[in-house]
């Protein structure tokens, strides 16, 4: 039941930055609630609304939106970045070090890949986030 409610949720998330983005050119282009509606109808000045009062909570609406952007493989929450292990590999090979936005996930990587291996068995890790409990 945990793994079904750690999958919507994931999938939530990522519904809402992408969301969130439009939210973001929304708010930058017009600023008010009711062009958002005149332009995009009454349910977008709805979420228009509720982002702008969920962002204002913590602070700057603008400034909060921009700290949580991103998409399925590089996103930032509350402005820490959090990016795929692949990608993470691929910069270390190159030039021998990570950033710290790339830990977050290869520690995160060691709970869905297999521990035998250093480097992930893509069809393992694919039945790992496939399987239905």
């Amino acid at each position: 039941m945990l793994s079904v409610a750690t999958r919507v949720g994931v999938l939530a998330m990522l519904c809402l930055l992408a969301l969130w983005t439009e939210y973001l050119n929304l708010k930058i282009g017009y600023n008010n609630p009711r062009l958002v509606e005149l332009s995009s109808g009454r349910t977008v000045r709805m979420f228009y609304e509720f982002s702008d009062a969920f962002f204002s909570f913590f602070g700057e609406p603008v400034e909060m939106a921009q700290r949580n952007a991103g998409m399925t493989w590089s996103i930032r929450l509350g402005g820490v970045p959090f990016t795929d292990p692949v990608a993470a590999l691929t910069v270390f090979m190159r030039n021998g070090r990570m950033a710290p936005g790339f830990w977050p996930a290869v520690a995160l990587s060691g709970e869905i890949t297999p521990r035998t291996s250093p480097l992930p068995n893509i069809d393992e890790s694919l039945a790992v986030w496939t399987a239905w409990p």
